[in-house]
C-alpha cells in the first residue's frame, strides 16, 4: 500500500486530513513505515519508489542532527532493525532526519519534538514478522536488500532489542504530552 493509493483506498484521504488536523493540534504523534510516509506527506513532503526495496534486517545510523533532542541518546548510533517497505520519503520542512541506511536515506524524521516517523520497524515481534510474511510472501522475491524468510526469523533477540527502542520512543512521546 502506497500513500498514493487513494483510488483503491479511499479511506487514505480522511487519514492524511486526521494527521494534519492532529499536527496542527500540537498532539503527539508516531508513524511507522506507511504511517511515516502519510505523516510525511501531510507535512508537505515528497513520497517516491526506494531505488531498492529493503525487506529484512539491516543497519541504520542514527543522525548526529538529533544531539540535542530527547531521542538522541535513545536511539543506538548503529542498530539492526526490521524493514518492509519499497517508498521512501523526503523530509519535511522543519524537521531533523532520525537516521539512515544503506539503502535509504531517510530511515525517519522529528517534527516539533512530538511528531515521529519511522521508516523502520521497532515495534515488530517475531509473531506479526511471521504475519507479515504470510500475508506478503510475494514480497520476498530475490533481491539486493531482500532477505529470506529464515533469515528475517533466525534471531529472535533481535526482535527484543527493537521493542527496547520502541518502549523508548513510545515513554519519550508519553512526556511529550503534558
Amino acid at each position: 500500500m502506497s500513500v498514493h493509493d487513494t483510488g483503491r483506498y479511499p479511506w487514505l484521504s480522511g487519514e492524511k486530513a486526521c494527521l494534519r488536523r492532529a499536527i496542527d493540534a500540537d498532539k503527539p504523534i508516531l508513524g511507522i513505515c506507511l504511517g511515516a510516509q502519510l505523516l510525511a506527506e501531510a507535512l508537505g513532503a515528497e513520497i517516491s519508489r526506494n531505488d531498492y526495496p529493503e525487506i529484512g534486517w539491516f543497519p541504520i545510523t542514527r543522525s548526529e542532527q538529533l544531539i540535542n533532542t530527547g531521542l538522541h541518546s535513545l536511539i543506538p548510533a548503529v542498530m539492526e532493525v526490521f524493514h518492509w517497505h519499497g517508498e521512501t520519503f523526503t523530509l519535511p520542512d522543519k524537521s531533523l532526519p532520525i537516521a539512515s541506511s544503506a539503502v535509504c536515506v531517510n530511515q525517519g524524521f522529528l517534527f516539533s519534538n512530538r511528531v515521529i516517523g519511522l521508516q523502520f520497524h521497532p515495534e515488530v515481534t517475531i509473531e506479526s514478522a511471521s504475519m507479515l510474511i504470510d500475508n506478503c510472501r510475494g514480497d520476498l522475491r530475490a533481491g539486493r536488500y531482500i532477505q529470506t524468510e529464515p533469515q528475517i526469523l533466525a534471531q529472535p533477540e533481535k526482535f527484543n532489542r527493537a521493542n527496547r527502542v520502541m518502549d523508548a520512543i513510545l515513554e519519550y512521546l508519553e512526556g511529550q504530552c503534558a
